[in-house]
């Protein structure tokens, strides 16, 4: 991991903008048609989980959503890009493609949820998902990716902002530690572009 970036933390209280826009934003995502991103986000909203496009849909029920839930043959990577919310890109991008802030609002439930998931230690140490090398990684550009553009939207109030801002900070920690990087692999490729991101966003 490069170390040139030890000491790199977003301030909670921080007022200003982040260190990049949303239009300098520059992590690549592979979507499907626009029309496929919308019918996706609108299942997102009304009880059908589609964690990655190449993926059948879950039907499920948000309040009792099981972040532990094994579904499809494809269960491993299911359980990838649910843990690092992908789901929240397909929203981010439905409200860019129609500025439907109802997209913004279940974008920030599911990172919501997914916090109070993750805080319980029962459910770190039985799933390996929540904080792994691929899935943290990924999770960071996501989420940068839903700030930056609901902060351009003036979506975010500054309670969640600093929600948010403290879970980046934590993802930050978590790319920096040797223990967790992965040498000589695409994963490690991974964090260090999720941290170079990070960078650039704090």
């Amino acid at each position: 991991m490069l170390q040139v970036f030890i000491g790199c933390k977003i301030p909670i209280d921080k007022q200003n903008q982040f260190g990049i826009t949303r239009e300098e934003f520059n992590c690549e995502f592979e979507f499907p048609s626009n029309e496929k991103i919308i019918s996706i986000s609108e299942g997102i909203c009304n009880n059908e989980l589609t964690v990655i496009h190449t993926i059948e849909p879950m039907q499920y029920d948000f309040n009792e959503l099981d972040w532990n839930v094994k579904y499809t043959d494809s269960s491993g990577s299911f359980q990838l890009y649910l843990q690092c919310l992908y789901p929240i890109v397909y929203l981010t991008k439905a409200y860019e493609l129609s500025e439907d802030k109802r997209y913004l609002d279940m974008a920030e439930k599911l990172i919501l949820s997914w916090i109070d998931y993750s805080q319980s230690s029962e459910n770190r140490s039985s799933n390996s998902m929540i904080w792994n090398d691929h899935g943290a990684a990924l999770r960071t550009e996501n989420i940068i990716y839903y700030t930056l553009t609901a902060d351009k939207a003036e979506y975010l109030n500054k309670d969640t902002k600093n929600i948010i801002v403290e879970l980046l900070n934590r993802h930050a920690e978590f790319l920096l530690d040797d223990s967790n990087y992965t040498k000589n692999h695409n994963h490690g490729i991974f964090q260090d572009r999720a941290f170079n991101v990070y960078s650039l966003f704090s």
